[in-house]
């Protein structure tokens, strides 16, 4: 049977066909009364949940905007809830431009390379190389986070800058010493 819940408000709803069960109070009842149950064609529901927040919980992680995934994991810490790998993945979405900037750093080295030198096709796959082992580290590093804990920004932003470092250090000897 599907079930059903309606918003009228911020702060109220309305689950449609409810069934209602009410438990007999243990301080001062008697022996004799049982729990009641009853179906109720509406019921008004105080709640602080939003359909933001409702439809949030049943969309897949990866297809949620960062506003929706700020949002939801402020709700789940509210709650006292599990939020870590909403939070990895807010900030790995927060620092994708630093991503796309870093990715275009690892190919600045490979810009001044000169193509008479020779095995350029060597060169090429050393960068594509590094390109995706920086996109497996962006990956991996979320993952591992989750397992061991860390701080969500620190688990999505290190391989950024790592990787940021690295190609900076290579521009850096190319310069130098070409």
């Amino acid at each position: 049977m599907r079930r059903h819940a309606l918003f009228l408000q911020p702060g109220a709803g309305a689950p449609a066909d409810a069934e209602l069960t009410r438990w007999p109070d243990a301080r001062g009842s008697s022996v004799d009364a049982g729990i009641v149950e009853q179906r109720v064609p509406e019921l008004r529901w105080p709640s602080t949940l939003t359909p933001e927040v409702v439809a949030a919980a049943v969309l897949p992680q990866e297809t949620m905007t960062t506003a929706e995934l700020w949002r939801y994991s402020v709700h789940l810490s509210d709650q006292a809830q599990a939020a870590q790998s909403y939070e990895i993945l807010f900030w790995k979405k927060a620092l994708y431009p630093l991503a796309c900037l870093v990715m275009m750093a690892l190919a600045l080295p490979f810009a001044y390379l000169h193509a008479r030198a020779g095995s350029v096709s060597l060169k090429v796959f050393g960068g594509i190389m590094l390109g995706i082992g920086f996109v497996l580290l962006n990956n991996l590093a979320g993952h591992v986070g989750l397992l061991r804990n860390w701080t969500p920004w620190i688990a999505a932003s290190t391989p950024s800058l790592l990787f940021l470092m690295l190609s900076l250090g290579a521009f850096a000897w190319l310069v130098r010493y070409r």
